[in-house]
């Protein structure tokens, strides 16, 4: 049996400078390193609980009567004809919508949050007008739907984008 130094050459001549157990102590220790700098870098981003302008129990019960309202709205959309059961059943959701972002950006109090129920608005009056163009047909729909995308355009357009 070659001598300790006669190992070491024979292994740095093959290449192989860590051995196997080595290698996967290293691997694991690597492992470990990123799971504890992961973790410091949440911790370091992570504020805890989210400060909010108005009282969790206040926001769900606001949010509660949205939903109340819009049920409210679907049933009374029910007993419309056909194409104003649609246009009724598209505001309703639309309205919803809206009411929805605009109550989050009044929990949240940010500017992303405004910027968002502004974008909800858009996408609403958007979704109802193309829904109103279903009333027409041919030449008169296809007009009717280019008006509406070019007016949703426009409007994104000077949105902008968040802050």
């Amino acid at each position: 049996m070659p001598d300790s130094a006669a190992r070491r050459q024979t292994r740095a001549a093959s290449g192989a400078s860590i051995g196997p157990m080595k290698r996967a102590s290293l691997l694991v220790n690597i492992g470990l390193a990123a799971l504890v700098t992961g973790s410091l870098v949440y911790a370091a981003v992570d504020n805890g609980p989210r400060a909010t302008l108005m009282a969790p129990r206040v926001y769900d019960a606001a949010l509660k009567q949205i939903e109340r309202d819009a049920n409210k709205a679907r049933m009374r959309c029910a007993s419309l004809n056909d194409y104003e059961a649609r246009v009724c059943g598209t505001e309703t959701e639309a309205k919803r919508r809206v009411q929805v972002a605009e109550l989050d950006a009044r929990y949240l109090g940010t500017v992303t949050a405004a910027w968002n129920a502004r974008a909800a608005r858009l996408d609403a009056e958007h979704e109802v007008e193309q829904t109103r163009c279903t009333a027409f047909s041919g030449e008169e729909r296809g007009a009717c739907e280019k008006i509406a995308k070019h007016t949703y355009s426009a409007a994104v357009q000077a949105l902008g984008k968040p802050a």
